[in-house]
């Protein structure tokens, strides 16, 4: 597996610092989940796509992620949700480990808490990043050629973390 599959900390970072607790203008577009690379994920009550702001900044820092989506509170405070989805090798059994290093490596971060698990038959790798003040949870599911990677920043904000796992959990393979 290439390192390109992982490579996506970037947008999380940029979007929580650049853009953090400040209003936000929105476009009449609301959307209600997101789809891509083979997924659908719902977005939380209280969230909106990133992509639904008419913030130059915030277009400017999705933007220089093609396909990423940038998931945040309507009452935008920082906490920030990022799905990225695409091609990936086929894989039963992603070095969960290695994927976590690179990443943290690449960012100048750490990883902890690892875990290895299973959604609907599919590897699942999750970590615990930490860069600085900035804490979250990476979350990144195999499904044949596929990868999705949902990651959630501002970790130990209970309705952060709560709507976090209502994405993760209401995500689902594209029709």
């Amino acid at each position: 597996m290439g390192m390109r599959s992982w490579q996506i900390a970037c947008v999380l970072l940029t979007l929580t610092s650049a853009c953090s607790k400040r209003k936000l203008h929105w476009s009449g577009t609301r959307a209600t989940e997101i789809t891509g690379g083979g997924f659908v994920v719902p977005i939380p009550a209280g969230w909106r796509d990133g992509a639904e702001a008419t913030d130059d900044d915030i277009r400017k820092v999705l933007g220089a992620q093609p396909g990423a989506h940038g998931l945040v509170r309507e009452d935008f405070d920082g906490a920030t949700i990022v799905i990225k989805a695409g091609d990936n090798p086929p894989t039963t059994d992603p070095p969960c480990d290695e994927i976590a290093t690179a990443v943290a490596k690449q960012e100048g971060a750490t990883s902890s808490a690892l875990q290895k698990t299973t959604v609907e038959g599919d590897a699942v790798c999750q970590w615990t990043y930490t860069k600085g003040d900035v804490v979250g949870d990476y979350w990144m599911r195999f499904h044949a050629d596929k990868l999705i990677a949902i990651m959630c920043f501002a970790k130990g904000d209970k309705a952060n973390d709560e709507a976090c796992a209502q994405t993760r959990k209401g995500m689902h393979l594209a029709p």
